[in-house]
């Protein structure tokens, strides 16, 4: 058996036909249980008054027909083989493009690069697998560990022409913006596109929804524009199960180094897009905790506090819509007790953001929260990137308390005023929970420690599981502290 490998892809080539199991064999290591139907069958199920037994259906990242899988999976194939005793061979088509990069340096303007930092690029840089260079994978950086750094520090010391992705068109400013200071003597060749710019550069800062219209409005242009890049990063890279990060990665056919970038890689529970993060930028190569953080005094310490809401009792709803508006977005007690919760908090001098998941339920918030006597104001997707700039801004200057933002503020926000934040959403993502106690422990002038609210809504059992399934997550976190 031979592994042909590129950039992109890996095919299979087998010499002698009694190897065909092996194929199989390749075939269930990359396979996963695709369970994205199963609600939809047992609400059908459910609403027939009949028994659903559906758990879902095997798929797999590797294809029989064309005998290939995303090179993202190259070792694990490899110790899967290995593990089962079949001989192998690597064939190496991938061609390393010349750069500037030494052994070890690594810069960037403005700040001098942690000890953690540096350890988690020269973790990527000499990644190797079966004894080939393998510079690609996840690096997965709690929030605050300076990830946008990393990128720049990469970016810089390859030297090569270089495409950022991202996803929120907020991130693309700012990560244009922040490349722009860290790397003065390449500013003029930094480029975006997104948000109605197209300015392609050496270095490129992009959105993944304007590259994946483009692909289908412009194909062949844009597949030329993506092949000229030889680093590939991936912002907040636990979202590329999307078809979109996929498309457009997929192209980017002559990207020798690839880098993903996330606080929560493989976190999702969803097979299909852990496996699709995997595939394209290959598995964990470092890590940086919050605990290093916290304890390193890099980030703020997170006092978590759970408040128990035990009213109205909606026991016996069953649909999750009916439930979620009963017990979250339209529960009053809740509701006025988020409102003290922020009245408090401003009392104390807290710098306090608001996050729920729906439109409707932040405007009630906002309401309630500025009858409180506290000044607020409430941001979605549908305000413009300067009108969220100017609400943080504000906060910042002490003419704000308090925002309510949707989750457009998950990721990469980089505000070191908030120091409270109340997590009105209820839900139960590990990635969301993270990203979102992210938004409060950045590094703190003074006073160097957050304050985090959240619930325990026993008003249903589905809530309540939501609930416990938060609280153990933080209790299980090191460097995180319930009060």
């Amino acid at each position: 058996m031979n592994l042909v490998i590129d950039n992109t892809l890996t095919k299979v080539t087998l010499d002698d036909p009694r190897r065909l199991p092996a194929l199989d064999m390749i075939y269930q290591c990359l396979s996963y249980l695709d369970t994205s139907k199963v609600f939809a069958a047992r609400l059908i199920a459910k609403r027939q008054e009949r028994c659903s037994s559906f758990t879902g259906e095997r798929k797999s990242f590797y294809s029989p027909d064309s005998r290939v899988f995303l090179t993202g999976f190259l070792s694990r194939v490899i110790d899967c083989l290995a593990l089962n005793g079949i001989p192998f061979t690597l064939t190496d088509r991938r061609l390393k493009p010349a750069g500037s990069h030494k052994s070890g340096s690594f810069a960037v303007d403005g700040v001098t690069l942690r000890a953690y930092q540096t350890n988690a690029l020269s973790a990527f840089m000499g990644h190797d697998i079966g004894g080939l260079a393998f510079p690609r994978g996840v690096i997965h950086a709690a929030t605050g560990s300076g990830k946008t750094e990393i990128a720049a520090s990469a970016i810089r010391g390859l030297g090569v022409p270089a495409l950022f992705l991202t996803h929120r068109v907020h991130l693309l400013h700012q990560t244009a913006r922040r490349f722009q200071k860290r790397m003065p003597e390449l500013a003029q060749r930094i480029g975006a596109i997104g948000d109605g710019i197209y300015e392609p550069n050496f270095v490129t800062v992009a959105t993944v929804q304007t590259l994946y219209s483009m692909l289908k409005s412009h194909s062949q242009h844009t597949r030329e524009l993506l092949s000229k890049y030889r680093l590939l990063i991936i912002d907040e890279a636990h979202r590329s199960g999307a078809s979109q990060f996929y498309t457009t990665a997929s192209f980017c056919q002559n990207a020798y180094y690839r880098m993903a970038l996330t606080a929560t890689p493989f976190m999702k529970g969803n097979a299909h897009d852990d496996m699709m993060l995997m595939g394209i930028s290959g598995g964990t190569v470092a890590r940086v905790t919050n605990f290093e953080l916290i304890e390193a005094g890099v980030l703020a310490r997170p006092f978590f506090s759970f408040l128990a809401v035990n009213s109205p009792d909606i026991s016996h709803l069953s649909e999750w819509r009916d439930i979620y508006k009963a017990g979250i977005i339209y529960n009053e007690y809740r509701n006025q007790l988020i409102a003290g919760q922020a009245f408090k908090l401003a009392k104390a001098k807290k710098k306090i953001l608001v996050i729920v998941s729906e439109t409707k339920h932040g405007k009630i918030l906002e309401d309630k929260i500025r009858a409180a006597g506290v000044r607020v104001e409430y941001v979605d997707g549908k305000n413009t990137n300067s009108e969220r700039e100017r609400a943080l801004t504000l906060l910042s200057k002490d003419e704000l308390d308090a925002i309510v933002v949707t989750n457009i503020f998950d990721e990469g926000i980089d505000v070191e005023d908030i120091s409270a934040v109340i997590l009105a959403a209820g839900n139960k993502s590990a990635p969301a929970l993270f990203q979102r106690t992210g938004r409060a422990i950045r590094k703190k002038a003074e006073d160097n420690y957050a304050i985090i609210i959240d619930f325990i809504d026993n008003t249903h059992h589905v809530l309540k599981r939501h609930s416990r399934n938060r609280y153990e997550i933080v209790r299980n976190e090191a460097g995180f502290t319930i009060l």
